[in-house]
């Protein structure tokens, strides 16, 4: 396992699917309240570390507002204010993190979990019930990989 340092690079999140119809990409309108959803169409996003390690935790903003992260409420994913809490940390896990992120394109990091970084949530990892739906709290893949990738583009 590896937890990326994404270096300030702007990514796409997006899962495996079995099929590519079946593989979204994380997505949101740039305002408090809205949702994240799995989509054809990507948002692009900044991870950026808290200062918390071991393991290290992240903030996720859409880059079209850095006022705003990704937040946990109700066991679904939405956009809110910037607070800095517990419900916008979250942890990444993956199987495979390139380095010097900044100076690659493409897959950057993959086999991924995201979870939130509260000891309440173990065994919770972000998931999605298809195209359109909110991304929510689901059991945590059983196999070791997870099934986000990060790509960064030109």
């Amino acid at each position: 396992m590896c937890y990326p340092d994404f270096e300030g690079a702007i990514l796409t999140v997006s899962n495996y699917g079995t099929i590519p119809a079946w593989s979204f990409k994380w997505s949101s309108n740039p305002a408090v309240g809205s949702p994240v959803i799995a989509n054809t169409s990507p948002s692009r996003w900044y991870f950026q570390q808290t200062g918390d390690y071991d393991p290290p935790t992240y903030t996720i903003k859409n880059v079209d507002n850095l006022l705003l992260d990704v937040e946990l409420s109700g066991g679904k994913l939405t956009m809110d204010n910037v607070r800095l809490v517990g419900d916008q940390k979250w942890k990444v896990e993956c199987a495979s993190c390139a380095t010097d992120i900044t100076q690659q394109t493409g897959v950057v990091a993959e086999g991924c979990n995201i979870s939130p970084a509260s000891p309440s949530a173990n065994g919770l990892c972000v998931g999605h019930t298809g195209y359109g739906s909110q991304l929510s709290l689901v059991a945590c893949p059983y196999e070791e990989y997870g099934n986000f990738y990060f790509s960064v583009s030109d």
